[in-house]
């Protein structure tokens, strides 16, 4: 389950056979994200694995990065990871993957309300909510709906909470 929530390794970080990475079918190349951890996953499918906790190597980021920096990066890693999961849910149903399904969809709505893009935000936040509901979903579908609202709503409770003490 670790490898669903998208902690992923690095390519640079990992040692497998070439002869596995062959026989799962290698780097699916449709992908333009997400690649990586989509090798992950298969690999995962079919083979047993070893985490190491410890830092291996580094991963540096600039402003000529093919990946990018900023909300442009942040965006493409969720929506690659909202793919990679979607391939993986239709290829192998289970809770663990509509789990991390939902979770995703919903950092790809907060993502899309903190880039100013409402009405893209709050399609991915319901998306989210029919595949898994968090309460991320919920936050960001009520503020990309009316702005400040769950904001407002929240305060009223702790105030209501506390006069209640």
């Amino acid at each position: 389950s670790v490898i669903l929530c998208s902690v992923v390794p690095r390519m640079s970080s990992v040692v497998v056979r070439a002869a596995v990475v062959r026989d799962i079918g290698g780097f699916d190349e449709s992908l333009t994200y997400g690649e990586d951890w989509d090798l992950w996953l298969r690999l995962s499918r079919r083979y047993p694995g070893v985490y190491v906790r410890r830092p291996t190597t580094r991963y540096r980021l600039h402003s000529t990065s093919l990946s990018g920096t900023g909300t442009a990066r942040t965006e493409r890693y969720y929506r690659a990871n909202v793919l990679v999961l979607e391939k993986h849910q239709a290829l192998s149903p289970s809770l663990a993957v509509r789990r991390a399904l939902g979770r995703a969809r919903a950092a790809l709505a907060q993502t899309l309300l903190a880039a100013g893009r409402r009405h893209a935000a709050r399609a991915a936040a319901r998306h989210g909510l029919l595949t898994w509901p968090t309460p991320l979903a919920v936050r960001t579908l009520a503020e990309a709906t009316a702005p400040g609202a769950y904001r407002a709503l929240s305060a009223a409770v702790r105030r209501g909470s506390r006069a209640t003490r």
